[in-house]
């Protein structure tokens, strides 16, 4: 077992999936079939079991109707005003777009279309918006608990157990240990605490992400820009950020690769691995196992993916 326990790494669902397939050394099945196999399999795991979730950052853009909606699929949506009690926003038909009583203008429906989100009434400012939404899975990067080592801090920043950003916009916080790779789809976790009236704006190379000016834990997707881009913070303001974790949407291709899916979906991806395997081989047992992994997904999707009750839907009148 290379990967931590009970975490599997390439090398770990490589060497079962070879074990399955009573070939332990590359012949007839190359390595790089079967980093293949494990990187579809993963994707088609988490698509029809739309088990990688986040809630995501998102602001909106006076006078502009849309937000940008990254991921697979938008469940939710949650408005998060400067101040008071934040709350969902009602689903609406596109088709009845237009024709709903409002109360205010601050953001009250939504309907997705076209990887865009349409809020309603159009926005007149900029407002907090959370997205709930199912994702591709990716590699996991980084996990970084302390900013000691592997970061330079600018002026206004000070690394440490935790970073710490104090005074008005100065130099950035960037992260020295490892690069990103350019034009690639990127998720990034933080942790934001002792915000004092300021600020915090996470960077892939040039690419902006949200403004974030709460406390909590935030995660955003951006797309690193060309060149050489690193991963960078800008603040203004007193604000703290610990618990950074980078994710990448990337193939299967290192040994220590490790997929973002929670343990108990990534034995099935040496099932859809073995799958393809048996099909190349032309052996029709790849039909079974098909049969055997569409029940599974099904059933850890309806255990513990999708198991709040739905209003009105689920509730029955005794």
């Amino acid at each position: 077992m290379a990967g931590t326990w009970p975490n599997m790494d390439l090398s770990d669902l490589a060497a079962r999936s070879r074990s399955h397939l009573n070939e332990a050394a590359a012949g007839f099945f190359s390595n790089a079939e079967i980093y293949r196999w494990l990187t579809a399999g993963v994707s088609e795991i988490a698509d029809k079991g739309s088990c990688v979730r986040r809630i995501l950052d998102a602001v909106t853009v006076s006078g502009v109707k849309t937000v940008s909606a990254p991921g697979l699929k938008v469940h939710h949506v949650e408005y998060v005003p400067s101040s008071g009690r934040p709350s969902f926003l009602r689903e609406i038909d596109p088709l009845k777009a237009g024709n709903n009583p409002l109360k205010g203008s601050a953001p009250q429906m939504w309907y997705p279309d076209g990887g865009l989100i349409y809020i309603e009434p159009t926005p007149d400012a900029a407002y907090q918006l959370r997205l709930y939404v199912s994702d591709v899975p990716k590699l996991v990067v980084a996990s970084i608990p302390s900013f000691s080592t592997g970061w330079a801090a600018g002026t206004g920043w000070t690394a440490g157990a935790t970073a710490v950003h104090s005074g008005e916009p100065s130099g950035d916080l960037v992260y020295t240990d490892a690069g990103l790779d350019a034009g690639t789809d990127y998720t990034i976790g933080l942790t934001v605490s002792g915000v004092s009236g300021g600020t915090v704006i996470p960077y892939a190379g040039t690419t902006a992400g949200v403004s974030i000016t709460a406390n909590g834990y935030h995660t955003q997707n951006l797309v690193s820009s060309s060149g050489t881009p690193a991963l960078k913070f800008t603040a203004a303001g007193t604000v703290t950020i610990d618990d950074v974790t980078i994710l990448k949407a990337a193939d299967f291709s290192s040994a220590t690769d490790q997929t973002e899916l929670a343990p108990m979906w990534q034995h099935m991806a040496v099932l859809l691995a073995v799958r393809d395997g048996l099909k190349k081989d032309g052996r029709s047992a790849h039909q079974l196992l098909d049969a055997l992994a569409e029940s599974e997904i099904r059933h850890l999707r309806s255990q513990i993916v999708e198991i709040v009750p739905a209003g009105r839907i689920d509730r029955r009148s005794a």
